[in-house]
């Protein structure tokens, strides 16, 4: 099976991998979905709740690991679908250069 986006296939089981949000991008919340906005840009992305809270996540202290879990807890699912939803969702945000990654060196 393909990855859809192979840059986080290196990411896949590897728990020391942080990802991080960008800096400038505000986000406004209604109701159920969230807007990204990217200052100084026309750029614009909608999240459901589900993605809010992997952007949310997106903190460069969080691992993959612990975000796959946090994910299953609060929407009571498996961890595949999880795994697979985060995968989907990091790969549009890394596409649209919204998230970075980073080593975890010195976390304990």
């Amino acid at each position: 099976m393909n990855d859809p986006v192979p840059s986080l296939a290196a990411h896949r089981g590897v728990t020391q991998t942080l990802p991080s949000r960008r800096g400038d991008v505000e986000r406004y919340d209604g109701g159920t979905e969230s807007v990204l906005f990217v200052a100084g840009s026309s750029q614009r992305h909608v999240l459901n709740a589900p993605a809010r809270a992997i952007w949310e996540a997106c903190d460069g202290t969080t691992t993959i690991e612990e975000l796959v879990r946090a994910i299953c807890t609060v929407f009571s699912v498996s961890y595949g679908a999880a795994l697979h939803d985060i995968e989907v969702v990091l790969g549009a945000l890394e596409r649209a250069g919204l998230v970075a990654w980073t080593g975890n060196e010195g976390r304990t």
